[in-house]
């Protein structure tokens, strides 16, 4: 089937609106003779129910009643979940910060939730997370050492990870969590493809140690003035050749619940919408494992509401600007992983992986800060502060190409010597400026292809690397020509980028021009 596609591992390893307690949302009516889920939404400081509390089971959505109280048919073996309201919380486990928000679907029990009321600002900081993903208990020491002691008082409103938790290995998910509740903040998660069990016989089989532990695969909770949808849209597609298969896929049941949930959600709030599998990455466009088949259904939901889309999955940081019927773009963003390459690479003194990102940024996460329905995202590399990597090459003089950051250019490869720039977290609407002191500025430009210290990493690595990392094609490098007449000695480089949402980054490189070849 053209459809099927392996992952990189895989590839290495083969070579409905406000409804009235009881009635039924119209997609559910053929469900009508199953026993309904019932229970009651109820406000922790009071003991009263609360009215108008939306609850879904994954597919369809009703409010509660005047008492708090709420029916849903089943949705097969899908949790029963509360859509947590603006300015309210759930109650959390305090080992792991997971809100207590759904219940495994019981129609011989009454299913309950309580809520407390919280004070929530327009103005508020989400850290992101894509692709943790520690296959054993050595790589979830790395994420440990890493990247959790580094939140310590993190002062955000809240986390999410947007799937890849683990790599394949669900026993880890209780000391993950565990892990990541160290930061201190509440914390939100969706499954990507090794969070499930493909040697499962189905797609409800796979997805069965996620439940256990976190409960729905997608669902939404609102903060402030957003709404932030979580969606699953990992398309467990059977086994071939020795090989687990998916695809990126939103599918019926999950498009229901958004257009469910949309339809009684004001026009004016800031949509968030994440997932694991990008809705559009640059490697392959026809790759379906890499980019999700029913995008427009989806953005076609959204319509033109404020909104924003994150993914992970790729281990690159990408921008796409998709455009919409309406003329519209929709922003989509994939975020780098926090575990890089696959926490592969040499270690450092620490005894910590490098675990550089296949397009040469470094591992880390993002920030979401959000103000009404405006928003930004920021770059926090686990490594490096800066927000950019300024190198001088010359592609043809072996020398250099080994050690880009302290080779002399030889005055004789001027001619073809280029300023190279990588912008970790850049995109389409990003500009950058060179300037060796001295000379004018040059407008620099936006260039696809590998970050040639990470390929020099990876060819250096040896075992310590992964077998199926290398490095990738970049969409965020940025090149311009040096001054082809510069005179031999030291010369200061100086960068000025313009991110995204207009923000102002600078850095600067010292290189030296020397008569001949170092």
């Amino acid at each position: 089937m053209a459809d099927l596609y392996p992952s990189r591992r895989d590839l290495f390893r083969l070579s409905g609106g406000a409804l009235a307690l009881g009635s039924l949302p119209r997609s559910s009516a053929a469900q009508a003779s199953s026993p309904l889920l019932h229970g009651f939404v109820h406000d922790a400081a009071t003991g009263q129910g609360l009215r108008g509390v939306r609850v879904s089971n994954g597919r369809d959505i009703t409010r509660t009643d005047d008492a708090g109280r709420y029916a849903l048919p089943p949705n097969g073996e899908g949790s029963i979940f509360v859509i947590k309201p603006a300015g309210w919380s759930a109650p959390r486990d305090p080992k792991t910060m997971l809100s207590r928000i759904h219940h495994q679907p019981d129609p011989a029990r009454s299913l309950d939730f309580t809520l407390e009321r919280a004070t929530e600002d327009a103005s508020f900081d989400v850290m992101m997370f894509a692709d943790p993903q520690p296959s054993n208990s050595v790589e979830l020491d790395y994420l440990r050492a890493q990247i959790a002691s580094g939140f310590s008082g993190s002062r955000a409103a809240f986390g999410l990870t947007l799937g890849d938790l683990v790599g394949d290995d669900h026993a880890l998910f209780e000391r993950y969590n565990q892990v990541i509740a160290q930061i201190g903040a509440p914390w939100w998660n969706l499954p990507g493809n090794h969070d499930l069990d493909f040697s499962a016989p189905d797609a409800a089989g796979a997805r069965a140690p996620w439940r256990r532990v976190f409960g729905p695969t997608t669902y939404a909770f609102e903060y402030g003035q957003a709404t932030f949808v979580m969606l699953d849209n990992v398309d467990w597609l059977g086994h071939q050749d020795g090989s687990h298969r998916y695809a990126g896929r939103i599918g019926a049941d999950n498009l229901a619940f958004v257009e469910s949930l949309l339809s009684d959600t004001p026009q004016d709030r800031l949509i968030v919408l994440c997932m694991h599998i990008p809705l559009v990455s640059m490697a392959d466009p026809h790759d379906a494992s890499s980019n999700t088949a029913d995008r427009d259904a989806l953005l076609a939901l959204v319509g033109e509401r404020p909104c924003v889309s994150f993914a992970g999955h790729m281990h690159t940081t990408e921008h796409h600007y998709i455009p919409l019927p309406h003329g519209a773009l929709h922003h989509h963003h994939i975020l780098t992983a926090l575990s890089g390459s696959w926490w592969s690479g040499p270690l450092d003194p620490l005894g910590l992986p490098l675990a550089q990102s296949c397009d040469g940024s470094p591992n880390g996460w993002h920030v979401l800060s959000i103000d009404g329905a405006n928003y930004k995202t920021r770059f926090v590399s686990a490594r490096e502060p800066a927000q950019m990597r300024i190198m001088v090459a010359c592609d043809s003089d072996p020398v250099q190409a080994r050690s880009l950051a302290t080779s002399a250019v030889a005055r004789s490869n001027l001619q073809e010597a280029q300023i190279l720039v990588n912008v970790f977290d850049g995109g389409p609407r990003t500009t950058v400026e060179a300037c060796v002191s001295g000379w004018s500025p040059s407008i620099m430009a936006r260039t696809f292809r590998a970050d040639p210290l990470t390929e020099d990493l990876f060819r250096k690595a040896g075992s310590s690397k992964k077998p199926w990392v290398r490095a990738e094609p970049s969409s965020h490098m940025w090149q311009t020509t040096l001054p082809a007449d510069l005179s031999p000695g030291l010369h200061r480089l100086n960068v000025t980028v313009k991110n995204e949402y207009g923000a102002l980054h600078q850095s600067a490189l010292i290189f030296e021009v020397i008569d001949s070849p170092a």
